[in-house]
């Protein structure tokens, strides 16, 4: 550090030097000051976000006034539930061809109001016998409906039911379109069979 006498002998370009050295220093440390501050500034918003209080994270109190859900009271009955009323109703089983059941006295038509046509229908397990070898001893009828143009009529198949002297088991004739348990119908001049479905025709 010079002396007051030292500095009076100094040239003026030595002055104007040193005088121009100091402004320079006075500038860069207001500039370190300036970034001094930045970086202290970064420092405190990193602080905070590491542990310091955030509004997102913060709990909150509860209400004195709200119940957990533990608390809540149980009702001593739990409400009816109000019921809608449906209406009952009943299916109809299934029909079958008649000439299956097991009981074909139940006609599926009236007598009275539908003509009756009765077929005999020979037994072909009697051709060849004598009399004597054998001995009906029943009848298997049963009812076909046939249509015929603008009218219906029930077909009637009497069948005999015959047992062999010979034999224990009784004999019963399957011929022709009665083998089938289905019923038919005449169009024209000729009877076909009639499907179960196309059948069940009301007889009026």
């Amino acid at each position: 550090m010079p002396t007051p006498a030292e500095a009076a002998q100094w040239a003026p370009e030595r002055i104007l030097e040193l005088a121009q050295a100091k402004a320079a220093l006075h500038r860069e440390l207001d500039a370190m000051r300036s970034e001094f501050a930045s970086v202290k500034h970064q420092l405190e918003w990193f602080r905070r976000q590491l542990f310091g209080q955030k509004s997102e994270k913060r709990a909150i109190a509860p209400s004195p006034a709200q119940m957990h859900l533990g608390e809540l009271p149980i009702p001593a009955s739990q409400p009816e539930v109000p019921g809608k009323t449906v209406a009952g109703h009943t299916r109809r089983a299934p029909r079958t061809d008649f000439a299956q059941d097991k009981d074909e006295s139940a006609l599926f038509f009236d007598e009275a109001r539908v003509p009756v046509e009765t077929i005999a229908l020979a037994n072909p397990e009697i051709e060849g016998l004598a009399p004597e070898q054998f001995e009906v001893i029943g009848e298997k009828v049963s009812h076909r409906l046939a249509q015929r143009p603008g009218s219906y009529v029930i077909l009637k198949y009497v069948r005999p039911l015959i047992k062999r002297r010979d034999s224990i088991r009784p004999v019963i004739p399957v011929s022709g379109g009665a083998q089938r348990s289905t019923r038919c119908r005449n169009s024209g001049k000729e009877t076909r069979q009639l499907w179960p479905s196309q059948s069940r025709v009301a007889v009026r």
